[in-house]
């Protein structure tokens, strides 16, 4: 059994693959890094549904490893047939500099979602191993892009509650309120945020790993592992914009998992995709939502 990769990146690409029937089935695996290069990591997207189009960025990290990210450089590429062709990749470096004021200690694009705003604002977030996260966003499409202030927390996933307002939920092992979580909220549409508070969202014991954040027709449904050595997933919802999280399920068993996503279709169902613990594959199930509330 080879060894686990890890958090080194020195052989990595950044791949994508594409369903057509909610999630029951899966293409092939598309390369969108450079072909034939490696080194390439943190891939992550998100649908601009005013220009109808997808867009990825991803980043290149000298020597593979994360901790730190040392000299790393920063792509974005966009779609407008559903992930069929893309354009050339072009380097926003430059553009995500305040984010990154020590080149020996960079961001890493966080697991966790990405958001459109309601008001059109692309939304994206990091954090280096200083205990620091960051934001970068565009109100043209990602053609141009401002930063945020560097404030304290890990690991973010990004979303909007019911008064539209811009909303994270992070790791929360920088904090004294370990094992809760971070809460975060923004009252610009991203571009300032109050200081961190603690969730009322638990991680799964000494791990803390990624959680998944997304608004739903104003409701918001996260997912994580939820016992020792990241196992036993679970997806809750809130209906109060985070305040609490009644109702959730668990959708694997004891399973080992993590690195997990939520994603709306056409029935009304959700579709729940995830790292598996033991096996490092990629699991997709689909869900109803009857459960919430």
């Amino acid at each position: 059994e080879p060894p686990p990769l890890g958090d080194n990146n020195k052989d990595g690409q950044v791949v994508m693959k594409t369903s057509l029937d909610g999630g029951l089935s899966w293409g092939d695996f598309q390369v969108l890094s450079p072909a034939g290069q490696k080194g390439f990591s943190n891939g992550g997207g998100i649908y601009d549904k005013i220009r109808d189009r997808l867009v990825v960025q991803y980043q290149f990290v000298p020597g593979g490893s994360t901790e730190p990210i040392k000299n790393a450089s920063y792509y974005q590429i966009v779609s407008s047939d559903d992930g069929a062709s893309w354009s050339d990749p072009v380097e926003i470096t430059a553009q995500l500099a305040p984010c990154n004021p020590d080149q020996n200690q960079m961001m890493s694009i966080s697991a966790g979602n990405k958001v459109q705003s309601p008001s059109g604002r692309l939304l994206w977030a990091g954090h280096n191993h200083h205990k620091q996260v960051c934001l970068w966003y565009s109100d043209d499409g990602g053609e141009t892009y401002k930063t945020t202030d560097l404030f304290r927390g890990s690991e973010v996933s990004v979303s909007f509650n019911e008064n539209n307002q811009v909303i994270m939920n992070g790791r929360g092992q920088n904090f004294d309120w370990f094992p809760h979580r971070a809460s975060y909220i923004s009252r610009t549409d991203g571009a300032t945020w109050d200081s961190p508070t603690e969730s009322v969202l638990l991680e799964d014991g000494k791990k803390a790993c990624e959680r998944s954040l997304v608004n739903i027709n104003g409701t918001l449904f996260s997912s994580e592992p939820t016992g020792k050595h990241r196992s036993k997933m679970r997806v809750e919802c809130s209906r109060d914009g985070g305040q609490t999280w009644p109702y959730g399920q668990f959708f694997d068993g004891d399973a080992e998992g993590g690195y997990s996503d939520i994603t709306d279709l056409d029935n009304g169902d959700i579709l729940l995709v995830w790292e598996d613990g033991k096996t490092d594959n990629i699991l997709s199930f689909q869900m109803g939502t009857e459960w919430c509330g």
